[in-house]
């Protein structure tokens, strides 16, 4: 993807895969190296919402722009989402760092048991309607 900074690692490939299922379109991603997946992110589409999850990066391939464009090939999959939403577990504090440089925004929380809250984060998707100071 153009402008997004490419893995410091020699020989990644990227690959994606989608499918048909019931309840709207699924997507999956992930680079490659040397045979091994070094990243992964899944996702749905269902009702004009873009959900995203399981974003994952193997340890000695993060802070490379990996998740970064992970989530870019998600999104850029759904243009037509009014909005993307995810969550993560309140204490994942480098994992809403990066939702927040993304644009996502904590949207709600929900506390699951007392040494759970996961945060819900969302964003607008590219054909979300543009407010104006009418509206």
């Amino acid at each position: 993807m153009p402008g997004l900074p490419q893995p410091k690692k020699e020989g990644i490939r990227w690959n994606s895969s989608s499918g048909k299922r019931a309840c709207g379109r699924r997507r999956r991603s992930g680079p490659w190296t040397r045979g091994a997946l070094v990243g992964s992110v899944r996702g749905s589409l269902t009702e004009g919402v873009g959900l995203i999850g399981k974003l994952i990066v193997h340890p000695d391939y993060q802070n490379r722009g990996i998740g970064k464009r992970l989530m870019a090939s998600m999104e850029a999959a759904w243009r037509e989402a009014k909005r993307f939403e995810l969550f993560t577990g309140d204490r994942s504090e480098k994992n809403m760092r990066l939702y927040e440089k993304l644009g996502y925004r904590v949207c709600r929380t929900r506390q699951v048991h007392e040494g759970l809250t996961l945060v819900y984060m969302e964003k607008p998707g590219t054909m979300a309607p543009i407010a104006t100071e009418e509206s």
